[in-house]
């Protein structure tokens, strides 16, 4: 459902979506559907300040948001006009703006390239400004590759999920155990 929305309002590969929530069914949802369309996916932790959020999703020049609470869904709509943005919660999707219908097919004919970006992902900024980081689609099948070698585990187990949504490491807590 999600990638057919992203399809409808012509979410092309290598646009940037910024995806804010907390840990979530839907968060992973929304990432594995950004990731099919071949677009590059943003996390922003809903506990960001709200000026750091709108900071991160000017620089990347975003073209949608993703909501995945009624909390971030505020901060969707603080964006105004600059972003298009949707809410998926409890597996239901919101739309908050008026969608442009396009033809699509669902990411049909997409033949993602090694060296295409998966994801962005921003230092501290504890140094004075942050700086985005680009995660090549080749680097994170090789990250969850490596996870899966080094700790294989079953699909009876539970994973520990300790790192917040803006850091790289929750990208493989998040995808590992969908893997696997």
């Amino acid at each position: 459902v999600i990638n057919s929305k992203l399809a409808s309002i012509s979410i092309a590969p290598g646009d940037v979506v910024a995806i804010c929530g907390s840990r979530s069914i839907e968060v992973v949802v929304a990432v594995l559907a950004v990731l099919r369309r071949g677009a590059v996916f943003l996390m922003l932790d809903d506990t960001l300040p709200v000026a750091r959020r709108r900071q991160l999703v000017q620089a990347t020049h975003t073209k949608l948001l993703i909501s995945t609470s009624r909390i971030s869904d505020v901060f969707a709509q603080s964006m105004g006009r600059s972003v298009m943005s949707l809410v998926l919660v409890n597996g239901t999707i919101d739309a908050n703006v008026t969608l442009i219908k396009q033809e699509s097919h669902d990411g049909e004919g997409f033949e993602p390239l090694d060296r295409d970006i998966a994801y962005i992902m921003f230092t501290s900024g504890s140094t004075g400004r942050p700086q985005g980081c680009r995660g090549t689609r080749s680097g994170l099948v090789n990250r969850i590759q490596w996870t899966l070698d080094t700790f294989p585990f079953s699909k009876s187990e539970v994973v520990c999920a300790r790192t917040p949504l803006s850091f790289v490491d929750s990208i493989t807590e998040m995808l590992v155990p969908v893997v696997a």
